[in-house]
């Protein structure tokens, strides 16, 4: 059985949520100097046209799979740092365990090449939940 587009909306919207409540530092001003610090980084990797790799994790919610505990990263990058024509292309995954004995997996490519004249596109999905009819 698939998850309703409603159901995923509401898992990822809880673990944004729960991410940015876990996130939090006591001290603001160090977490600000260190939040520039990555911010500059992170500018400096992107303007190079070098990968810059980031990660998302937390838990969340639905009434068919119980608790969900899902792990999930975005790499970015230029298939030519040379060619100013084309975007940064992405690979976005995830993996995600329920209570309910569950499993779900999901990447995501978006690659741009030659000048922006080829584009690739992926899309790989894993599901491996249990069935609920009502």
């Amino acid at each position: 059985m698939l998850i309703s587009c409603r159901s995923f909306t509401r898992i990822t919207l809880l673990i944004l949520g729960m991410s940015l409540l876990f996130s939090k530092e006591l001290n603001a001003q160090e977490e600000l100097s260190r939040a520039e610090r990555r911010d500059s980084t992170k500018t400096a990797k992107i303007a190079a046209g070098e990968g810059v790799l980031s990660f998302l994790g937390g838990p969340g919610y639905t009434p068919e799979l119980k608790l969900i505990i899902a792990v999930g990263g975005l790499y970015s990058f230029k298939t030519n740092k040379e060619d100013s024509l084309i975007q940064r292309s992405t690979v976005n995954g995830s993996f995600g365990v329920t209570t309910s004995g569950g499993q779900t997996g999901r990447a995501i490519l978006t690659s741009f090449w030659k000048q922006d004249k080829i584009r690739i596109y992926g899309n790989l999905t894993f599901k491996n939940i249990p069935d609920n009819y009502w």
